[in-house]
Formats: structure tokens, sequence, C-alpha cells
């Protein structure tokens, strides 16, 4: 439906892209359409996989304000961790070496509940 891709259109995936490093984190940041800065964050792990749900003990805190300054400061925190990422695309994971092997397929079937 037009709705669901216009909010589409606001969700973002970014991954690091930096020449010879390697970076891990993730996080979730909301900002409303009619705002500049986020108003929401998690603050804790942002783990979602099944092992995270079901077999670990995570906590996450959601952090929901109107304070103007920490919404300022929670959009200079996502500009500092996204300064060297590149917005990822659906048509990225089609690319060949992106694809996963029968191999990797079978393990992380074998060991979802792991990882």
């Amino acid at each position: 439906s037009q709705g669901s891709n216009a909010r589409a259109s606001r969700v973002s995936l970014l991954e690091y892209d930096r020449e010879g490093w390697q970076f891990h984190a993730k996080g979730l940041w909301y900002t409303a359409p009619c705002a500049t800065h986020p108003c929401l964050t998690a603050i804790g792990s942002s783990n979602y996989g099944y092992r995270s749900v079901n077999r670990d003990f995570e906590a996450q805190l959601m952090v929901l304000t109107t304070n103007a300054t920490l919404q300022k400061e929670i959009r200079s925190e996502w500009q500092g961790l996204t300064s060297e990422a590149a917005n990822v695309l659906i048509s990225d994971f089609k690319r060949p070496e992106r694809r996963s092997t029968l191999r990797e397929v079978f393990l992380a079937k074998l060991l979802h509940q792991w990882l």
C-alpha cells in the first residue's frame, strides 16, 4: 500500500564502509516525520535474533524524549556512528559476493538457536 511504501522509505540499513577497518554496532533511532532530531532510541543490547530473544538474558531500555537537548545528543551519537557508513539496498544482497553458500545456509539452519 502507499502508506507502507512511505514508511519503508524512512527506514534505512547502513553498513560500516571504511577501508581496512571493521566495526560492529547496531541500534535503533526514530525521528518523527516532521522532526529533525530523533525522539526515541534503544539503550542496551540491540540484539533481536533467536538466541537473544529465547536463550540469553539481555536488557534493553527504550528512551522516548521531548527534551530538545537530549534529542540533539542522540542525533550527534547517531551521526558519529554512521559517519563512515553507506546505505545498503535490497539489491546489494543479490550481488554474488553477498550470497550465502549452501554450507552457510545449512550451518545457519542447524545452529540458529545459538547464533
